[in-house]
């Protein structure tokens, strides 16, 4: 019997609540942090690292672990991403609230 690991949704807020498109979410392994669906992201991004806040946007916050213990902490920060080079980069939009999904 296999089992399924259940994702987190990661939604970044690019319309800012209703005035325009919702971009692709990302998908969150709770397990390792890594970001499910390399088919579409080809390791840009590979692995959150976590959450910054708008005016600090070079310091992370909110770890991954801890965004995975309660990802409402999450909603309205910037996630902080790692690329599978190894690059470190924030996204420049707040992630909406989370949303859990198989």
């Amino acid at each position: 019997m296999s089992t399924r690991t259940n994702f987190i949704k990661l939604q970044p807020d690019y319309n800012h609540n209703g005035a325009g498109h919702i971009p692709y979410p990302y998908w969150i392994n709770p397990e390792t942090g890594n970001v499910e669906r390399q088919d579409v992201w080809k390791g840009e991004p590979a692995k959150l690292l976590g959450f910054a806040t708008p005016d600090e946007q070079f310091d992370v916050a909110l770890s991954w672990h801890e965004w995975i213990e309660n990802p409402d902490r999450g909603t309205g920060l910037l996630p902080v991403f790692m690329k599978a080079d190894g690059g470190i980069y924030t996204l420049d939009h707040p992630t909406r609230g989370p949303e859990k999904d198989n």
